[in-house]
């Protein structure tokens, strides 16, 4: 089957649109860089809940959107899915910052399922580690408390 340059152009065409500055595309890391649709990335008010320690330290201020969208998931995921001490790690390709998040054990505060954990990143070149304590929501979702 032959194709020529009009019909690769027709195909590409829609995917290079969505490299503008105004795009509903976002970056995540992936190889990909740009071309991830925007169901990817995560709520601000869910990210910013979860990883406010982190978002409001002197290293965390230089994270990107693509990395705060990889350690929300990291810690999301760490939190929710892995036992103590089984650590979660991210990297955003684009930026080359990574990070680790190590959850401790489940325990309970006034009913609320919650778990102490270590985010352990390396932004920039530089790198910080944060403890803290975070708690499950009633919708599910996580809210750093330190």
């Amino acid at each position: 089957m032959r194709h020529n340059w009009r019909t690769v152009l027709i195909v590409i065409s829609p995917l290079l649109a969505g490299c503008t500055a105004n795009s509903p595309l976002t970056a995540d890391g992936s190889f990909f860089g740009n071309l991830i649709p925007q169901e990817d990335s995560v709520p601000d008010t869910k990210r910013n809940k979860l990883l406010a320690p982190l978002l409001d330290s002197p290293v965390g201020k230089n994270m990107d959107l693509g990395d705060q969208n990889a350690a929300y998931k990291a810690q999301f995921a760490a939190l929710e899915q892995n036992g103590p001490n089984i650590a979660v790690s991210w990297k955003n390709m684009r930026s080359e910052n990574r990070g680790e998040v190590l959850p401790g054990p489940r325990y309970s505060i006034n009913e609320a399922k919650c778990r102490d954990y270590t985010h352990k990143v390396v932004i920039g070149g530089e790198a910080e580690s944060l403890r803290g304590v975070a708690c499950m929501n009633s919708d599910g979702s996580w809210h750093s408390l330190i």
